[in-house]
């Protein structure tokens, strides 16, 4: 699998909140979202295939760290995935694969975190025609995000812009087998460092749907800034 970089911080979105983990971040996506914050695993995809014992030697350098995030880009683009997932379950770690949804393999990582991406994740039609009208054909997958959702532990993670898009989450929630409220997040679509005014425009959304707000501590620490 092509590697874009490896570090370790901690999880700063979602049920897993603030735990120190490792994360192997692939490059390559199937999709182009317009705000993409990791265009150098999607855009611009960037990296080098990397070996099993290349990347155990690299989590070596955290020896008391046993949570894996596995991020992109979009890692079920890859078909050696679930092996490599089994393996490093077999060491101990404890798994989330981070995901669009879009793309269904089975696995054993014990968390599937799956953002999937709403209409403001589109492209402008006029300035990347063939890019807007691929990824708006392949950003929901209905077959693939139901059996996530019916065969793994999963939250869902949606990024809205303020408050609109609440409509839209609801819509695609009706075509889903149930999955409980406080595993549904909402989650500001910004790349500031300052995002308190993203974050604070989420909370009446929240308190209208019952869904629960995630943070972005990366932002809110580092801003958007690479390996963090």
């Amino acid at each position: 699998m092509r590697i874009s970089e490896i570090f370790s911080s901690i999880q700063g979105e979602g049920q897993w909140l603030g735990v120190p983990s490792i994360f192997l971040r692939l490059s390559g996506c199937n999709l182009r979202c317009s705000w993409c914050d990791t265009p150098y695993a999607s855009w611009n995809a960037e990296g080098d295939e990397t070996s099993m014992e290349e990347l155990l030697l690299e989590f070596k350098k955290w020896p008391s760290v046993k949570h894996l995030v596995i991020t992109g880009g979009e890692p079920f683009i890859f078909s050696e995935l679930p092996e490599w997932v089994s393996h490093f379950k077999s060491l101990g770690y404890v798994i989330t694969i981070e995901t669009a949804g879009t793309i269904w393999r089975s696995t054993t990582a014990d968390l599937i975190s799956i953002s999937p991406k709403l209409n403001n994740s589109t492209p402008d039609s006029h300035e990347y025609p063939k890019i807007s009208q691929r990824h708006e054909k392949a950003r929901i997958n209905i077959p693939a995000l139901s059996n996530f959702i019916q065969q793994h532990d999963c939250q869902l993670k949606f990024v809205l812009e303020e408050n609109e898009g609440l409509a839209e989450v609801t819509d695609l929630l009706e075509s889903l087998p149930n999955i409980a409220k406080e595993n549904i997040y909402l989650m500001p679509q910004t790349q500031d460092k300052d995002y308190s005014k993203a974050i604070q425009s989420l909370i009446d959304v929240a308190m209208q749907s019952g869904f629960r707000v995630t943070p972005r501590l990366q932002i809110a620490i580092w801003g958007n800034k690479r390996a963090t």
